[in-house]
């Protein structure tokens, strides 16, 4: 047999083999480092738009909050001639929950998490926090009006006929009894929520449920009427017979540590708080929730990674004629809340994870979340001017 020449028997030389070998894996490692660094850089950006989508969503909500913060209470009960007899209740303050606003601004300490690794060098610090409780009613469309005051002074009928509580409380198809819709009713008022009167003179009186029933239940079985009856009794001399009466929520803004339940992950995280609280809680509002009081009515984070909440009333200043509109401090605030006409929000909410080629430097960058990290984490800001409605349309 014959012998194949040597240029038949084609291959490649060991050299060219590791040539093509380099080349391939040049390629492939360039493959993945751009598909790595476009997968950090995916989940870097879905952290950001969850954060902004988080921010803008609390907004609304705070906007809501605050524009609907008076409807339905006084801009300022303490006023004379405001009420027609002084509510009682813990340290006397029943009075200021009804007045709209308890404002204390840059509360300290600040929650440990906001910077728990001190890595925020900003002076002033980046952050701040504010604590502010509002009053109005947020459960209802209005108030329920013919209202009578039992001879007790606590049990207050309201009657079912009148078409604001049909449209809330019945089934539409009539006032007889048995149409109260007793669990719709207990929602809006129920036990330890505050309640104003409102006597036709225009005088107020504000308490507290203590238990609440409709006719056609179990508890008041015959009349076509409601009955709400109240911690502290109505004097005589306010005239209630024939007035109104409404719901008053005292909401609570704050920002505080999560529990465990809602931060499994590292245990750093903050939360923007909105609580509704019962009027007996506020002896010591920012010790409030964990003094013994009595739980909240309702409770929820309105808000996760919050580094700062800061809440600024634009008042009118009576020194002067000018209708001049000004950032004023808390405790003017707090004496004065009927002069009141608008209010600055101003939220700020972090990335959870900081981002290892993001470092700081500028304040939006001024946040870690690990102490041992690389970058930071980072940081969207929203900020809203509104008028006040409720207030800016009533007073001086």
């Amino acid at each position: 047999m014959r012998r194949a020449p040597q240029k038949a028997r084609g291959g490649f030389t060991l050299i060219e083999i590791m040539v093509a070998l380099a080349v391939g894996g040049i390629a492939i490692g360039s493959l993945y480092a751009v598909g790595a660094a476009s997968t950090r850089h995916f989940r870097d950006q879905q952290r950001i738009s969850a954060a902004q989508t988080s921010l803008r969503s609390a907004l609304d909500q705070l906007k809501h909050d605050f524009q609907r913060a008076g409807y339905m209470a006084s801009p300022n009960s303490l006023m004379a001639g405001e009420t027609c007899f002084p509510p009682q209740g813990v340290d006397g303050q029943n009075n200021r929950l009804a007045a709209l606003f308890w404002y204390t601004k840059n509360v300290d300490p600040a929650p440990t998490k906001l910077d728990p690794d001190g890595l925020n060098v900003l002076n002033p610090p980046f952050y701040t926090v504010d604590d502010v409780w509002l009053s109005g009613n947020y459960s209802t469309s209005g108030e329920y009006p013919n209202i009578t005051v039992e001879t007790d002074g606590v049990t207050v009928r309201v009657p079912m006929a009148w078409q604001a509580f049909r449209r809330d409380f019945t089934t539409w198809t009539g006032v007889n009894a048995g149409d109260c819709d007793l669990a719709a009713f207990e929602a809006a008022f129920p036990v330890g929520r505050l309640v104003r009167l409102h006597a036709q003179n225009g005088g107020f009186f504000y308490s507290r449920v203590a238990r609440t029933a409709c006719s056609g239940s179990s508890r008041e079985p015959s009349g076509d009427f409601a009955v709400v009856v109240l911690t502290e009794a109505v004097p005589t001399t306010c005239g209630m017979t024939g007035g109104w009466i409404a719901p008053v929520n005292v909401m609570r803004y704050s920002v505080v540590n999560a529990t465990a339940t809602e931060d499994a992950s590292d245990g750093r995280m903050t939360v923007l708080r909105r609580t509704e609280m019962r009027p007996d809680q506020h002896t010591n509002p920012l010790l409030a929730i964990a003094g013994g009081n009595g739980q909240p009515i309702e409770d929820r984070a309105l808000l996760d990674y919050v580094v700062r909440f800061s809440v600024d009333f634009l008042m009118r200043d009576v020194s002067t004629r000018v209708m001049n509109y000004s950032l004023r401090p808390s405790a003017e605030v707090l004496a004065n809340p009927e002069r009141i006409r608008g209010v600055v929000l101003d939220v700020a909410v972090r990335t959870s994870q900081s981002e290892p080629d993001f470092t700081r430097g500028v304040p939006e960058a001024a946040f870690r979340v690990h102490p041992k990290g690389e970058g930071a984490a980072r940081v969207r800001r929203a900020r809203a001017e509104l008028l006040l409605p409720n207030v800016a349309n009533r007073g001086l």
